[in-house]
């Protein structure tokens, strides 16, 4: 299953981009996170570093960095697996584009999944209006200090 978001930033790629690039800054822009940190003292930007996220709820997401790069700004991780989640194979790429004519950059979060039980399509459609564009919202409002 894949799912997608995008949403124009009017601020500057690389302001943007500053903040997307932090792996332990999920608390600024992804909602319901409450708090996130790296574990094993590694950097935020190192491939291969584990996130925890700890959500508003109580529920706990660990995400692994897959890929990194400044020159297409663009982020990849996992996140791990979960007992009791019905989303398996979870890989996410958040990227930055430049918006032709502007000075702003087309924010995009893609992801591939599999679904075990339920809807996949009612899954994939929470995780777009339920968290994608609510994240790249947030993020939106971030960068242009709303």
């Amino acid at each position: 299953m894949k799912a997608y978001a995008s949403l124009a930033i009017a601020a500057p790629m690389d302001k943007v981009w500053t903040v997307v690039r932090d792996f332990s800054a999920a608390a600024a822009w992804l909602p319901g996170v409450a708090t996130c940190r790296i574990e094993d003292n590694k950097k935020s930007d190192q491939v291969g570093c584990v996130r925890t996220v700890t959500m508003a709820d109580g529920l706990t997401v660990s995400e692994k960095l897959l890929a990194l790069s400044d020159l297409d700004h663009s982020l990849t991780y996992t996140a791990l697996p979960m007992a009791a989640s019905p989303i398996v194979n979870y890989i996410a790429t958040v990227t930055l584009k430049p918006i032709t004519g502007s000075d702003g950059a087309l924010a995009e979060l893609a992801s591939d999944f599999d679904v075990l039980s339920g809807d996949a399509s009612q899954t994939r459609d929470g995780l777009v209006n339920g968290f994608y564009l609510p994240a790249l919202q947030n993020l939106q409002k971030l960068a242009e200090g709303v």
